[in-house]
């Protein structure tokens, strides 16, 4: 009986972890973050490598009758809507990138998990450019 369960259970978490796995609202090609002022900043940020985080990690839930069920980065203007770095406010999209004290920011994330640096994710446009055709 203890086996059943057990089963059961472990049959349940991979069903929910191929079910956000296989979220049909995530793109399926790097996206291309120019939020930055500069295009030297902007970023190019692939799901495909975060599937294991959950969406509501990083996105804001939107209401239940909304066509995709989590905000993009920067499209709301009620979201992280001030532009610029100069801004230490939660309303900022660079502060809500670059928080060092939360896992729900690339930075806070990447800083906890591995200390990465900047260049994996501010590549150059050249590196940008190729990572974009190669799907990476």
């Amino acid at each position: 009986m203890k086996q059943a369960i057990t089963l059961l259970f472990v049959l349940a978490l991979i069903c929910g972890a191929t079910a956000q796995a296989a979220d049909p609202q995530a793109p399926d090609k790097p996206v291309q973050l120019k939020s930055a002022a500069s295009s030297k900043m902007w970023v190019m940020f692939d799901h495909a490598s975060h599937d294991a985080v959950a969406c509501d990690v990083c996105h804001h839930a939107q209401p239940s009758d909304a066509a995709s069920p989590y905000v993009s980065c920067g499209a709301s203007e009620e979201c992280h809507y001030i532009k610029g770095s100069k801004e230490r406010d939660v309303q900022s999209l660079f502060w809500a990138y670059h928080t060092k004290n939360t896992e729900r920011s690339c930075y806070g994330c990447h800083r906890t998990m591995v200390d990465t640096g900047c260049r994996p994710c501010h590549m150059s446009p050249q590196a940008r450019e190729a990572a974009a055709k190669n799907g990476k």
